[in-house]
């Protein structure tokens, strides 16, 4: 599967969710914006990417929690929507890891909130 296809992917799970959906952000000094949803998930990407993954989340409609100085996306965890499924915290469809896991972002939104693969030890 290519970068392409995961967009895909995105986008389908992205109709079924809306801003509703969500309840609070933060942002990170790394440049990422967390992003809370009601039934306990956040989601995570770049600011810049945040339209490209999750184009229905205007944050001047969800409450706005402390900046942090240490997220999901730039910390060991590696938990993004625009990373790559391996955890690595490589980009999306440009990881050279070439692993099973690196065939899906990290996080979909209204599919999974993390990829968990077969040897991990985290479960």
């Amino acid at each position: 599967m290519d970068a392409r296809k995961g967009s895909d992917d995105q986008r389908r799970g992205q109709s079924e969710m809306s801003i509703e959906d969500f309840n609070g952000y933060t942002k990170c000094v790394c440049g990422a914006v967390s992003i809370f949803a009601n039934d306990g998930r956040v989601y995570s990407c770049k600011c810049r990417n945040l339209k490209k993954y999750a184009p229905f989340i205007d944050l001047r409609k969800l409450k706005r929690y402390q900046t942090t100085c240490c997220c999901d996306h730039c910390t060991g965890n590696h938990f993004g929507l625009d990373l790559c499924g391996c955890g690595s915290g490589e980009p999306f469809g440009r990881c050279k890891n070439h692993l099973p896991e690196c065939n899906r972002p990290m996080q979909m939104l209204n599919e999974y909130d993390r990829v968990i693969c077969g040897s991990c030890w985290l479960a």
